[in-house]
Formats: structure tokens, sequence, C-alpha cells
């Protein structure tokens, strides 16, 4: 089984790579992070005090994440013959562990400022937030993950696509990295 792991910022286009990389490909299928944050909050990860003081579970930092699910994701797609897996989230390619069984790595860049405005448009599309919210929760929380465990990553990319770019286009190069 191949597995692609695409890595990047919050609304770097991640999700739509992966969407159009999958449907492209017969035999792929696709597993998003951002379907194991962990349900037990009470221990943390939590972003520092907002104005009010409160502080919230960190969905920002890689410990949010359930890893012993994704592992266990992986092999029920290994031993379901699964032919290429791709693995998408904002921490793909933190985790040594889960780097380690990548056939290919993909970090997809994109400018912090057109990750902001895509993730505001999103969350008030999808979700009903307010852009202001959004962009609070950005400086609070966001930014400083991205800067702390996501940029880094991109050092352990094989591949790395613009997010500005046709995802289209993005899916074709990924896909000629695979043949």
């Amino acid at each position: 089984m191949q597995v692609v792991g695409i890595g990047g910022g919050s609304a770097a286009g991640k999700s739509t790579l992966a969407r159009r990389v999958t449907a492209r490909q017969s035999g792929a299928a696709l597993l998003s992070l951002d379907d194991y944050f962990r349900t037990d909050r009470e221990a943390g990860p939590f972003t520092a005090p907002d104005a009010a003081g409160v502080r919230h579970f960190d969905l920002n930092h890689p410990d949010a994440v359930d890893w012993s699910r994704v592992h266990a994701a992986l092999e029920d797609h290994r031993r379901c013959g699964t032919a290429l897996l791709i693995v998408e989230g904002t921490f793909a390619l933190v985790s040594p562990d889960l780097r380690g069984r990548m056939t290919l790595r993909v970090f997809l860049a994109a400018p912090e400022d057109l990750r902001l405005e895509r993730k505001a448009a999103r969350n008030l599309a999808e979700r009903g937030v307010p852009p202001e919210v959004t962009r609070r929760n950005h400086a609070l929380s966001a930014r400083p993950g991205f800067r702390q465990f996501v940029a880094g990553s991109a050092a352990h990319a094989d591949l790395i696509l613009n997010g500005e770019e046709d995802p289209d286009g993005n899916a074709r190069i990924l896909l000629e990295r695979l043949r």
C-alpha cells in the first residue's frame, strides 16, 4: 500500500487536493486527520488564556490528535488491501511515526493571509462563525500552532506544492510523482 501524506497550514487546500487525487486514482482512499481529534479533552492541550481568561482545547497542537486511532486506521486500510491511502491534515508531516509509514510526503504551502481568508469564509459558510471570531482564534491558536509545529514539517516533505495553484494541476503533479 502506498501512503501519501499531505500536510500544511489550515486552509492551505489539503482536503481539496486530497479529494482530487483520490477521485483520479482507482483504489485510493482518504484518511483525514480532522476525523481523529481526541474526544477526551479534559487533559488538554489548551490554548493560552483569551482576553476573558478562558483556555480552550487547542486543535492547533499535535497532541489534540488521537494518534493511536490514526495508526489503527492505517492498519485497517492495509489489511483491506487499499492500494493508495491519502492521509491529509495539518499535522500529517509532524509525527515521525506517521511520516515513517509514508511513501510520499507532500507539504502544501500557502501564504498566511490567504489561508486566514479561506478559513474565515469556510467557517462562516459551514458553521456560521463570524470572520472576526475566526481571526481572533487564528491569532490565539492557529498562528502560534502553525509556527511551532507545522511550518517546520515542510523540511520533511519530498514535494512542496503551492496552495495558490490550481488543485487539479497539483493533483496531476502529485500523481506523476507516484508513477
